[in-house]
Parts: structure tokens; sequence; C-alpha cells
């Protein structure tokens, strides 16, 4: 957890900082899962995170923005934890 908040507290942390932090996730036994949509016009993004021991609700967040909604997603994780 310590890395993921450093991570968070980075002004400008890269994609591929912010995609270890999801490996951190997934090793505590979650399923996070990325989508990329392009199909769709708007919210091309999902990502969400789910609990294997149904211990919290899942996490999940849409947005135009890949980086962003990443970010969204591990504050959430972070805040709830």
């Amino acid at each position: 957890m310590n890395d993921i908040i450093s991570v968070l507290r980075k002004s400008n942390p890269t994609i591929e900082e912010l995609l270890a932090c999801f490996e951190l996730i997934r090793k505590d036994g979650n399923v996070v899962v990325i989508k990329m949509d392009g199909a769709r016009a708007d919210s091309q993004y999902t990502v969400f995170v789910t609990f294997s021991e149904g211990e919290r609700e899942m996490i999940r967040f849409d947005g135009d923005n890949f980086k962003g909604t990443l970010l969204e997603v591990l504050r959430a994780y972070h805040v709830e934890k």
C-alpha cells in the first residue's frame, strides 16, 4: 500500500508506475480490469477492481483520459483501504 501512496503523491506519475500499482492490487488477490472501448464516443476507458472476498464494493470509473481514469481508481482504492 505504501507504494501506491508514494505514486499517488507524485505530481505526474508515469503509466508504468500506475500499472505497477494495479499489479500490487492484483497480488493482493483482487481482480483488475482495464477496458479500452473504441466503439464508444465518450468514456472510452473503463477501469475497475473487484474484491475476491467480497469485503468491499467494486471500484469502477469510466473516462475519456486513460491516465486520469487509472488515477481515479487508485485514489478510490487508497481511500477505502
